[in-house]
């Protein structure tokens, strides 16, 4: 099954987990009584809010607000949340969570058969999820999520022993799995609650169960989302005291930097590189945990163009990445790797230092790509360029993503005289495309995971992004093996062999790093963007007004 694609997450660090976590503390008591009644951010709607179906990150953010998850991310820590206490095995194939007394708003109690159940609706073929393979280190999820009817269940490792008790058995050692678990945000789901919503659930705040710090209590589609604080939170009392969030979605970069700047507005998500300078010391930048790629797709009607690796590469070393991103978007980094480089080894280097790629630099290489591009046309018998088919570059609708996509169109014309035309959707249509192969090339942003292997893991058979476009049976023998191994040192190493076998493959064609860059009122405190995980992480949020 498939997995979404992430828009807007931020990128990663690896955390170790052996030390276990921390419970939520509020935010701080001197500050309290002060505001906290209103809060107003401008920042991007969801596509759905059935969490079984969700396909955006923007969906993660209001997940965080309105349900409680076994564990959750705060600023890269890893918090209990409905859990209360953990413990695994010496091999890391089994972790038993023991659950806290928490309950949805209505009152009805939060269990850990309600866990189970969110997991089963993931990986069950019949409810469609396209995010089931985030489940698939659990014995037996891969083989269950992959048959083409419902199976037996009880070959999955996920099982409530008690209301209190989830027990969870992996196919394979992971020292990060309470870490994947918190960034997947996994949350409980009534059975008898989806049954009775069907297709409906998540539609509209009726067919929404909130269990959160927050109760969603007003949502105009493409426009705004109200939400009020939730007293029956386990942890009400001592964390997210803003009593009132409204969220509002504005496109227009003058128009929503006006709102900021006019006080209509308290912070803003996502601010216009434009804008950055003029806002000055109200923005903060810094790392996202996403990498902005382009997918050719070998199914399509140019697939025969768009699957050889000569091809592929004459379109990566064409562009001159760092000159782009730094025109467009400076809080980006231009991107000629697929493992981010906040991964580090036992010795505290990053992965890009310590492993190096044979590929081109982030200021490209024009010749080599003209070389490149005629060991394609030799390949395919073209005669020359001009008898190649004009491609369709397909892309979400976003003005910063425009401004990217036709750069990249323009320097495959100047430097290589490839006709491109570019086609823009709504974030919906666009991953609707994707998924059913109707472009040539696709560019978005994703996930990078959680370890050096998560974005890697999700190009192998059966991964999130295996869609057809590009396939290796060495890389994926090579990402089993670091998945298999408890060693870092061994796991780094199989890792990078899979990177330069997917660069130099033409796998996939890296851009930038993403970057965050928001903005607030210095009335604001605790206004933060995690670099692990979606999510409006509001936790300690004061507004002092």
């Amino acid at each position: 099954m498939k997995k979404v694609i992430a828009l807007f997450v931020a990128a990663v660090l690896t955390l170790s987990l052996a030390a276990g976590c921390n419970s939520y503390t509020g935010g701080d008591k001197e500050s309290e009584g002060s505001g906290d009644e209103l809060f107003t951010c401008l920042a991007g709607g969801p596509v759905t809010l059935n969490p079984i179906l969700s396909q955006s990150s923007n969906d993660g953010d209001v997940f965080y607000l309105i349900y409680t998850a076994l564990m959750r991310m705060y600023q890269d820590e890893v918090l209990y949340d409905a859990a209360e206490s953990y413990e695994h095995n010496d091999d890391f194939t089994e972790y038993t969570f023991h659950l806290r007394d928490c309950t949805f708003a209505d009152g009805t109690p939060i269990t850990a058969q309600m866990f189970e159940y969110t997991v089963y609706c993931m990986l069950t073929p019949s409810f469609g999820c396209g995010n089931a393979d985030v489940y698939y280190m659990l014995s037996g999820a891969e083989a269950y999520n992959m048959s083409e009817e419902d199976g037996d269940w009880s070959t999955v490792g996920c099982k409530a022993t008690d209301d209190k008790t989830l027990v969870f058995t992996l196919a394979y050692p992971d020292t990060d799995f309470v870490t994947e678990l918190a960034a997947n945000f996994l949350i409980p789901l009534q059975q008898s609650f989806v049954e009775e919503k069907g297709d409906s659930l998540g539609s509209s705040v009726e067919n929404t169960q909130c269990s959160g710090p927050y109760i969603l209590t007003d949502w105009q589609l493409e426009s705004s989302l109200t939400f009020e604080k939730n007293d029956k939170y386990w942890d009400a009392e001592n964390s997210f005291p803003v009593k009132k969030i409204e969220m509002v979605e504005v496109d227009d970069a003058n128009t929503k930097v006006a709102m900021f700047e006019n006080g209509e507005a308290d912070a803003m998500f996502v601010v216009p590189a434009s804008y950055i300078d003029h806002l000055g010391d109200e923005v903060t930048t810094s790392p996202a945990n996403g990498i902005n790629m382009m997918w050719r797709n070998s199914q399509g009607t140019n697939g025969a163009l768009m699957s050889n690796a000569n091809f592929g590469l004459a379109l990566s070393y064409a562009l001159d990445r760092e000159s782009m991103m730094n025109s467009i978007n400076p809080t980006t980094a231009p991107a000629v790797r697929v493992v981010s480089s906040m991964f580090q080894n036992d010795a505290g280097v990053n992965f890009h230092e310590a492993y190096p790629v044979d590929y081109v630099g982030v200021g490209g290489d024009v010749e080599k790509a003209k070389e490149y591009l005629a060991a394609a046309l030799a390949d395919l018998n073209y005669a020359s360029v001009d008898e190649l088919p004009t491609l369709r570059f397909v892309t979400y609708e976003n003005s910063e993503q425009k401004l990217i996509a036709e750069a990249i169109i323009d320097q495959w014309k100047q430097n290589l005289g490839i006709s491109v035309t570019l086609e823009q959707y709504t974030i919906g249509t666009a991953i609707g495309m994707f998924y059913t192969g109707d472009f040539d090339i696709f560019d978005i942003g994703i996930d990078v995971g959680v370890t050096c292997l998560s974005t890697m893991d999700s190009f192998t058979s059966g991964g999130s992004y295996d869609n057809g476009c590009w396939h290796s049976d060495e890389f994926d023998a090579l990402i089993k093996q670091a998945k298999n191994t408890l060693d870092q040192s061994e796991r780094f190493a199989l890792a990078s062999q899979a990177e330069q076998l997917m660069l130099s493959e033409a796998g996939i064609i890296p851009v930038f790093f993403q970057g965050n860059a928001i903005a607030a009122h210095d009335y604001v405190e605790n206004f933060v963007v995690s670099t692990i995980g979606a999510g409006w992480q509001f936790n300690k949020l004061h507004v002092n007004k």
